[in-house]
C-alpha cells in the first residue's frame, strides 16, 4: 500500500502555547515503524528559478550538514539542475520554488512511502516564493540554507518539534526572517539521524604495522589502521645510524628486497573485506661497505662507533681513510695523517731474529696497538724479491716507549737475507 504525506513550516507572529519538548521525533507507520530510507544515499535536482543568486551553493551546504554526522550513515547528494518543480509524485526528489500562498507557510516537505513497509520513495521540498529569500542571512528575508537544512531534515523522516525546550534545534517548526541558527544541528537533531540511520562502517580492511627492536622506526607508526576496501598504501621502514633492516614480512612472509636497506619503502595492496595484513619490521647490526681492505664488518663497525664517529653513520661512510686508520689503531679525530714504518734496529744470534720497528704519523713516534698484522719478508739480495716468512707475522703488535715495537722471531733466519716490515690486514 502506498501513502502520501505533507509536513509544512509555518511561520506564526502570536505567543504560542507551551507545549511537551521531545529530543526527536520520528515519522511512523500506521503500525508503528519507522519511515526511512532503504538506502543510506539520496540524490535531490536543484530547480534555481525564482530563487536567489547562489540558491544551488546554499541547497547543496544544507545536504552536507545532514551527510557529514558523526555515528550516522547517511549522505545527500546533488544530481544537477532541472526544470521540474516539486510536489508531484514522478520519482525525482526536486528542490524547488512555488507559490504556496500567504497562510504562513515558508516551505512544504512532500514524502512518499509505502505505509506497510515505511521505505520512502521519494521526497521533494518546495519553498514559498510568497516570501523573500536571501542566502547571507539578511534580517528581512528568509535564509535559504537555515529553512532548506530544516526541511532536508523531514526528507530524512524526522517531524517538527514545537515545545519550549525545542527553540534552538533545526527541526524546530517555527522560524523568522534572518535567522541562521537552524544551518548548524543541535545534539537532538544529531540523535534523531543517527536513531534512523545508525553508522555503518565502510568496507575495509586492516592494516597492522609492528615492529620488533628499536633500532629504527616505521611510517605509519605501529598501529592498527582502517583502510577503505581498495586502497593501497605503503610502510616505510627507516633504520637508525649503524643499523639495517634485518627483515620485513607481510604476514609472515619475508620481502627479500627490504633486507640489508637503510631505508625500503613496501607497497601494500588492498586486502579483502575485514582481512588484516600485519607487516613487521626487525633491524640488526649494520654491514657497512668496507674501504681499502678487507675485515670484519664487526670489528670495524665496533671501532667507527666507539671511536669519534658515534651515531654519525654517514660520516664514517665518507671516511676513505677509516679502514687505515683501524689498521693502525688511530682515532679518525686525528686529522690528516702520514704514517710510516721503519725497521731501526735488528739483531741475529744464530737462526733466531730480533726486529726493532718504529711507527710514526707525521713523522712522531706513534704509540698505538695496530689492529692489523705485523709481517717481516726476506730476500736473499737487496734487490731480489721478498717473500713472507710466515713464522715471523704478528696480530696487533704493540708499538710503545717511543713509538717502537721489539720483536723477536725464532728459527726464521737463512744466510744472507734482508729483511722488511710491513702491516697488513690479515696474515
Amino acid at each position: 500500500m502506498k501513502s502520501r504525506i505533507y509536513r509544512y513550516l509555518g511561520v506564526l507572529f502570536a505567543a504560542l502555547a507551551p507545549m511537551v519538548s521531545y529530543a526527536y521525533t520520528v515519522n511512523t507507520t500506521t503500525t508503528g515503524a519507522d519511515i526511512k530510507w532503504p538506502m543510506r544515499s539520496v540524490g535531490f535536482y536543484i530547480n534555481s528559478s525564482s530563487g536567489p543568486t547562489g540558491t544551488s551553493t546554499a541547497l547543496q551546504s544544507a545536504m552536507a550538514t545532514w551527510s557529514v554526522v558523526t555515528g550516522a550513515t547517511f549522505l545527500f547528494s546533488y544530481l544537477g539542475t532541472t526544470s521540474r518543480t516539486g510536489g508531484t509524485y514522478d520519482n525525482y526528489n526536486v528542490l524547488s520554488f512555488g507559490n504556496l500562498g500567504s497562510g504562513g507557510t515558508i516551505a512544504q516537505n512532500s514524502c512518499w512511502y509505502y505505509d506497510n513497509t515505511g521505505e520512502i520513495l521519494e521526497s521533494d521540498v518546495v519553498f514559498n516564493t510568497y516570501y523573500t529569500w536571501s542566502v547571507s542571512g539578511e534580517a528581512s528575508k528568509m535564509d535559504l540554507q537555515n529553512i532548506a537544512t530544516h526541511e532536508l531534515g523531514h526528507a530524512l523522516s524526522l517531524e517538527d518539534l514545537y515545545g519550549a525546550g525545542d527553540t534552538e534545534k533545526t527541526m524546530y517548526g517555527y522560524a523568522t526572517t534572518g535567522e541562521t541558527k537552524k544551518r548548524s544541528l543541535d545534539s537532538d537533531d544529531i540523535a534523531g539521524i543517527v536513531h534512523i540511520y545508525p553508522f555503518i562502517p565502510p568496507p575495509h580492511w586492516m592494516l597492522n604495522v609492528t615492529l620488533s627492536g628499536s633500532s629504527g622506526s616505521v611510517n605509519p607508526e605501529v598501529g592498527l589502521y582502517t583502510m577503505p576496501l581498495g586502497s593501497s598504501t605503503t610502510v616505510v621502514a627507516t633504520a637508525d645510524d649503524w643499523y639495517r633492516i634485518q627483515s620485513l614480512t607481510t604476514n609472515g612472509t619475508p620481502v627479500a628486497a627490504a633486507a640489508e636497506k637503510k631505508v625500503y619503502t613496501h607497497s601494500v595492496a588492498s586486502m579483502a573485506t575485514n582481512k588484516t595484513n600485519t607487516v613487521n619490521v626487525t633491524f640488526t647490526d649494520a654491514t657497512p661497505v668496507l674501504v681499502g681492505g678487507s675485515v670484519s664488518n664487526a670489528t670495524l663497525l665496533t671501532y667507527a662507533k666507539n671511536h669519534g664517529y658515534g651515531n654519525n653513520e654517514s660520516g664514517a661512510a665518507a671516511d676513505a681513510n677509516l679502514f687505515y686508520d683501524w689498521l693502525l689503531g688511530i682515532d679518525p679525530r686525528a686529522g690528516p695523517y702520514t704514517p710510516g714504518l721503519a725497521i731501526t734496529a735488528m739483531a741475529i744470534t744464530n737462526t733466531d731474529l730480533t726486529i726493532v720497528m718504529q711507527l710514526t704519523t707525521n713523522a712522531v713516534p706513534k704509540n698505538t696497538q695496530i689492529n692489523g698484522w705485523l709481517q717481516i719478508q726476506g730476500s736473499t739480495n737487496v734487490g731480489g724479491a721478498y717473500t713472507n716468512i710466515v713464522s715471523a707475522q704478528l696480530p696487533q703488535a704493540v708499538f710503545s716507549g717511543n713509538g717502537e715495537a721489539r720483536i723477536h722471531f725464532p728459527g726464521v733466519v737463512t744466510p744472507r737475507h734482508f729483511y722488511k716490515a710491513q702491516i697488513h690486514s690479515t696474515p
